[in-house]
């Protein structure tokens, strides 16, 4: 795409790291990227939900770009760019140019959730227009409040810098929908437990939450679906436990806990997100050491 390679295989959507004072804490960050690296992941998702983007100011935003850009290694590189301001969309799309990104992710402009499809559609019509990477739309209905439909996706159609879609509305028909009805977009699985039904239904990746912790169990799922071996149902069976473990809990703050029990420095959570009581650390502690 554009003179790259075809986007595809595992994703990690990262966490974005703060301190005590709610500071950027780079220096976890550039931890997490080795040991994402390490993993065998093929790229990384900064800015986005995992990554408490809807938390971060503008700057902080370009700041946490520019680091990933000089410390990523060979991992390759999707931001997510999407906020209710078109403006401040289109600015940090250039940032993510400038780093080197090979995709945007972009979701509605999620503030009015009384927005016409027309005014959706214009969103996204003038945020590719001003983008010169490619941009994968991001449909997560229960965050937004507005799903990424087939007739906003019909009247995108042909735009040759939107190039797929994140699908986190966590039902399989939708997928079903978007792999068959838009066979040239490139649909990416962004729900932990469908990643091999997603696959087997021919979403290009996988964009993964539990991967800040788990990656390797997310890689084998990716690898055992491609090269058709029979213990792909196991390994989708051990990623969907995995992502069990997180059940009923603040999904960001219990991520950074069990990265801390990894061995990871503590790192917190941004308000509107909150931390784990002790009685849930204690429990998130008892569910990964059983």
């Amino acid at each position: 795409m554009f003179g790259r390679k075809r986007l595809q295989g595992v994703f990690t959507a990262v966490v974005t790291p703060f301190d005590s004072r709610q500071n950027l804490d780079l220096r976890w960050m550039e931890r997490h990227l080795a040991f994402q690296r390490a993993s065998g992941v093929d790229g990384i998702v900064i800015c986005g939900t995992n990554g408490e983007g809807h938390s971060l100011s503008l700057t902080e935003k370009r700041r946490l770009i520019e680091f990933t850009r000089k410390h990523r290694g060979r991992l390759r590189l999707i931001v997510a760019t999407g906020t209710s301001s078109l403006a401040e969309c289109i600015e940090l799309s250039h940032a993510a140019r400038k780093a080197g990104a090979e995709a945007l992710l972009v979701p509605p402009p999620f503030f009015d959730h009384t927005a016409s499809e027309e005014g959706i559609i214009e969103y996204f019509r003038r945020v590719a227009n001003s983008s010169a990477i490619p941009v994968i739309l991001y449909n997560i209905p229960w965050r937004t409040g507005i799903p990424v439909t087939a007739s906003i996706l019909r009247a995108l159609k042909g735009h040759r810098r939107i190039i797929g879609v994140k699908d986190s509305s966590g039902d399989l028909d939708v997928t079903r929908e978007l792999v068959t009805s838009f066979p040239r977009l490139q649909i990416f699985c962004g729900t932990d437990t469908q990643h091999l039904p997603a696959l087997r239904l021919g979403c290009a990746g996988l964009i993964s939450g539990v991967a800040n912790v788990f990656p390797d169990a997310v890689v084998q799922v990716w690898k055992a679906h491609r090269e058709r071996r029979g213990d792909a149902e196991t390994r989708q069976e051990i990623v969907t436990a995995l992502t069990r473990v997180f059940e009923g809990l603040p999904p960001r703050a219990a991520t950074k806990y069990a990265l801390e029990l990894a061995g990871m420095p503590r790192t917190f959570v941004r308000p509107p997100a909150v931390e784990l009581t002790d009685r849930q650390r204690d429990l998130l502690r008892s569910r990964l050491n059983p």
